[in-house]
């Protein structure tokens, strides 16, 4: 398929509709990966009558920190009920829906090259501002509409498999904490301390990069979603010495030690790449092997989350801090060892779906990515 390059300025059109009768108070802000969230500003004693009122299909964009993060946020509302959005933000809608539509151009904004092309017309702002002219001016692919139509549906088919693959993986790890605690509640003797039964270790400590320099670098912010979604997470250069001593296995546990989250946990897949661990998590593994996959899901539980962030210390900086001392304490309920391989045998059935689940999640996110590069060919490319 071919595509001619144009302005994005030729297809959209600013707007500038204000919330001046109140229609709504929720105010939303838009994250790197180009979703709209709710915002983390405070509007306490702001006047919401100047922010910007947002209809399905309007797009908004942030062009405040663009040099600083790499990426222009921006997102398409798909809501029936109306948000809005900061004065600061750029707010447009598409032109003519005959000739771009309106989804394929949402698609457009996700390719790479789109962000490339935003950060390199940034100002010289710390952070990176960039101008409503100077966005006009970025250059998008522009196929047939018909084209466009079929790469929206593609795009669409593999997005609705990935959200259906995320409702297994959430509906089955329910279902396996069920048994868990059920499983418990039958077979625990006694209650002992988490150090009792498992040895914590510190991460690594490096920089994130993300050229395939080394492992992947596993850090906080990539355990605390419902899964760990490996494509997204960067690499990091290694020694081989320390490759070995930091490498990430199957059944591992990592724990966030410090920030908001801390006490966040997730247990390694059989699907992990090479990886390590960052600094600010901690390792934990089971003194004896039995008990790695038990206790992986005794950290991994939201009691022991809950725990954690009722007693991490606030530190200098006010952020939580978590510390292996402090984790290790943590008192949980201990069946008899020999009961533990029935219990493994059943647990690694819940599991190996989940990982099965998330690796064809991995594979569908390489596609999508795929069908972002490839439509944009161009004879003058």
């Amino acid at each position: 398929m071919r595509s001619t390059f144009e302005p994005l300025g030729k297809y959209v059109r600013l707007v500038d509709e204000r919330n001046t009768d109140m229609v709504t108070e929720s105010v939303l802000g838009i994250n790197i990966d180009k979703y709209f969230m709710p915002s983390v500003a405070n509007v306490i004693g702001t006047d919401l009558s100047t922010y910007k009122l947002l209809r399905k299909g309007r797009f908004a964009c942030n062009p405040m920190h663009v040099g600083r993060d790499g990426r222009l946020p921006v997102a398409r509302y798909e809501k029936d009920t109306p948000a809005i959005v900061s004065p600061a933000y750029f707010m447009f809608e598409v032109i003519d829906e005959r000739e771009i539509e309106p989804e394929y151009l949402m698609l457009c904004f996700r390719r790479p090259d789109f962000d490339r092309m935003c950060w390199f017309r940034t100002d010289a702002s710390v952070r990176g501002g960039i101008t409503w002219e100077d966005v006009c001016a970025l250059t998008i692919p522009v196929p047939t509409i018909g084209e466009q139509r079929k790469i929206v549906h593609d795009y669409r088919v593999i997005t609705n498999r990935i959200e259906l693959l995320q409702g297994i993986i959430k509906k089955t790890n329910a279902q396996m904490r069920a048994y868990v605690k059920d499983w418990v509640k039958e077979h625990a003797e006694e209650e002992g301390k988490l150090h009792d039964y498992c040895r914590m270790e510190y991460g690594f400590t490096e920089t994130a990069q993300s050229d395939a320099v080394g492992p992947k670098f596993l850090r906080i912010t990539d355990i605390t979603g419902t899964y760990i979604d490996w494509d997204t997470v960067p690499y990091c250069p290694i020694s081989d010495a320390d490759l070995k001593k930091y490498k990430l296995r199957k059944g591992d546990v990592v724990i966030a030690r410090t920030g908001a989250t801390s006490g966040a946990a997730k247990m390694i897949g059989g699907d992990a790449p090479d990886a390590v661990f960052a600094s600010f998590l901690v390792r934990a593994v089971a003194i004896e092997s039995e008990w790695q996959l038990f206790l992986g899901l005794a950290i991994t539980d939201d009691g022991f989350y809950k725990y954690v962030q009722a007693n991490a210390e606030v530190a200098g900086s006010a952020q939580p801090q978590a510390n292996p001392p402090l984790l290790g304490q943590y008192i949980i309920s201990v069946p008899s060892k020999d009961d533990l391989p029935a219990f493994n045998d059943t647990i690694n059935v819940f599991l190996n779906y989940m990982d099965k689940c998330a690796s064809e999640i991995s594979k569908l996110n390489s596609l999508q990515t795929l069908i972002l590069s490839g439509f944009a060919t161009s004879k003058g490319a």
